[in-house]
């Protein structure tokens, strides 16, 4: 049996993971070598690192060294890609999110 490039993709589990905090981050890259194509939706196109906040109210270091883009820390993982958006709905019957 042939399958073709289209048949092949299609027959991945695909992962929506859901905001770009610690725990889609990390859930994320878990998955970096399981056979998913995983979906990360977030309001935001970075992850901001919250526990360093204080340093960037003080002047200490800039903004953009606790806020990288989301892309950009997942930009080595094959299997994944990130969308900005809002999540309204997520339909468990017909899998829609």
């Amino acid at each position: 049996m042939v399958m073709s490039k289209e048949t092949a993709v299609s027959t991945r589990h695909k992962v929506v993971v859901i905001g770009s905090g610690f725990g889609g981050l990390f859930s994320t890259q878990h998955l970096k070598k399981a056979d998913v194509d995983v979906t990360l939706i977030a309001r935001t196109t970075h992850h901001l690192f919250q526990p360093m906040l204080y340093q960037v109210a003080t002047g200490i270091i800039s903004e953009g060294e606790i806020a990288p883009a989301t892309r950009v820390i997942l930009r080595k993982q094959a299997n994944a890609k990130v969308l900005m958006g809002n999540v309204e709905k997520i339909d468990l019957e017909n899998k829609v999110v």
